[in-house]
């Protein structure tokens, strides 16, 4: 061992700011400096001295109250310090990740009426059972649902026969982001012979129908 790390050993058991720290950490290096130009050996002083716990914990018993409090400030910020800067990571991670609404009258990337006319189409295909049409229109990860397996049950959920479209209601459209991807999204209300349906709707950049939610 030498001095350095044996001295550095006992500074950081000693419980004061670090102001004091480094002040007992010169004296007890000059100390074992100028027993050791006396002809010493460093493994001598280290056992006259004692262990690192033995000296910190006497400096310990020394200190002002005035060090006490600096020495529980100085260990609250260094607990303080890296969760508040995790909290801020975790909250701006959360940020990007959550979806921001826009204007779609403010859209780059989407004409308000183009998407309307898509939302429709969309009515009148799952009213009609076209799952080509849907397949047509729809993302790679969209396209499994429109099937003759998996889309008259989910329509069976609101009622066994719809029977013809009669009308559309209000639309209601936002721009989204998230994950760095642009998509609009709207709400229709269709109102078909024998069941009146809401859609939830979202089309990516290339109006592909991205997400369907009906009730």
């Amino acid at each position: 061992m030498t001095a350095e790390k044996y001295v550095n050993t006992i500074v950081r058991k000693i419980k004061c700011g670090k102001k004091r720290r480094e002040e007992i950490r010169q004296q007890l290096l000059s100390d074992i400096s100028a027993q050791t130009s006396q002809g010493h050996s460093l493994d001598d002083i280290i056992r006259q001295m004692g262990t690192a716990s033995e000296i910190a914990e006497g400096f310990n018993e020394s200190l002002s109250d005035d060090e006490r409090k600096k020495y529980r400030y100085t260990k609250r910020i260094r607990i303080f310090v890296p969760i508040f800067v995790i909290v801020v990571i975790l909250l701006a991670g959360i940020y990007i990740y959550l979806p921001k609404s826009f204007p779609i009258e403010d859209s780059a990337y989407f004409q308000k009426s183009t998407v309307e006319e898509y939302m429709k189409n969309i009515a009148i295909q799952v009213g009609e059972n076209d799952y080509a049409a849907l397949r047509e229109n729809a993302t790679e990860q969209m396209k499994p649902i429109f099937t003759e397996d998996y889309l008259p049950n989910a329509k069976n959920q609101l009622a066994s026969d719809w029977g013809d479209l009669k009308s559309f209601g209000s639309i209601y459209l936002t721009e989204v982001s998230q994950f760095g991807k642009r998509f609009a999204v709207g709400e229709i209300t269709v109102v078909y012979e024998n069941v009146t349906v809401t859609y939830r709707l979202s089309f990516d950049k290339d109006m592909k129908l991205a997400g369907m939610y009906m009730r």
